[in-house]
This record gives structure tokens, sequence and C-alpha cells, in this order.
């Protein structure tokens, strides 16, 4: 509950697409590095690892790219 009033007042105060970039990283890479840091999940080897490892570095600079401040298209 309190993490839909933080997210709504973000949207509010906030540019959209840097609170989506936020959100996003909070709600899919923290649980993923949670799993493997905090319960000791081993990384599998060979292409499953590889798959999580992308994975993980793909929500992440989505999360970036989203975050990043809106430029001005000299308008």
């Amino acid at each position: 509950m309190l993490g839909t009033a933080l997210l709504q007042l973000g949207y509010q105060r906030g540019g959209a697409l840097t609170i989506a970039g936020v959100a996003t990283l909070l709600a899919n890479a923290l649980p993923i590095a949670a799993g493997t840091v905090l319960l000791g999940e081993p990384i599998p080897g060979g292409v499953l690892g590889v798959l999580r490892i992308a994975a993980f570095a793909i929500v992440i600079a989505g999360a970036i790219v989203l975050a990043r401040p809106e430029t001005s298209r000299g308008h």
C-alpha cells in the first residue's frame, strides 16, 4: 500500500518516464538480485545462466533508459 502511494505521488510530481524507470528497476531487478544474494540461489551454468544474467542486465538498462531526463527537441 505504501509502495502504491509513493508510486502515485511520483507520477504526480515527477516525470512519468523517470518514475516508470525506477518502478521497473525496483519491481523486476530487486527480486532477481535478492534471490541470488539473500537466498543464496545459485546462478545456473550454461545457457540458462547466461540468459538470467542477460535478463537482469536488460532490466537494468531499460530502467536507466526510461529514467533519463526528457530532452527538449528545440521546439
